[in-house]
């Protein structure tokens, strides 16, 4: 029951539900005429379906390779300018993942505050990693590789994914 003024989530739904009921009441106990049938054959001979046109068809690998292409770089749709954060580059970096490795190493992939162990695990700088980055002016992939602190696992922690939601 809906309250006053509240359009129900499944308003959509219930209308589909409302139209199909009452389409079947109405040919409720009733056959349909061959010639009704023969008419409906007719209208449909010829045309396919929508979803199998292409869509299950087996590709080849120059196909596949070739829709691959089109959708690269500039003419991809969520394409940037080819642009992406610094500090994203940084996490994406083979010694960010070293460093996150050492630092899950040595507290044996449990989490300092709650003593879970395994599970969704991150590691957390305990100086904020963006303040790193203010301070020590890093505005290329190569200087964050030569900044020591950012990569000092004396400032790492491992904390579950609960914990990190508090933490921040």
């Amino acid at each position: 029951m809906a309250l006053k003024g509240h359009i129900p989530w499944n308003k959509g739904i219930a209308r589909k539900e409302q139209t199909k009921r009452k389409i079947s009441e109405s040919h409720k106990g009733k056959s349909l005429s061959e010639k009704h049938k023969q008419k409906i054959s007719n209208t449909s001979k010829g045309h396919k379906k929508s979803s199998t046109i292409n869509y299950h068809k087996p590709k080849s690998v120059v196909h596949k390779r070739k829709m691959s292409e089109a959708h690269r770089g500039e003419k991809a749709y969520n394409w940037k300018g080819g642009i992406k954060k610094l500090a994203q580059r940084i996490r994406d970096s083979s010694k960010y993942r070293i460093w996150r490795l050492k630092v899950f190493e040595r507290d044996k992939f449990t989490c300092v505050n709650c003593h879970n162990i395994g599970g969704i695990l991150n590691a957390h700088h305990i100086k904020k990693f963006y303040i790193i980055l203010k301070e020590k002016k890093v505005k290329t992939l190569e200087e964050a590789d030569n900044c020591k602190e950012l990569w000092d696992v004396n400032n790492g922690v491992t904390l579950c994914i609960k914990c990190h939601g508090i933490e921040r």
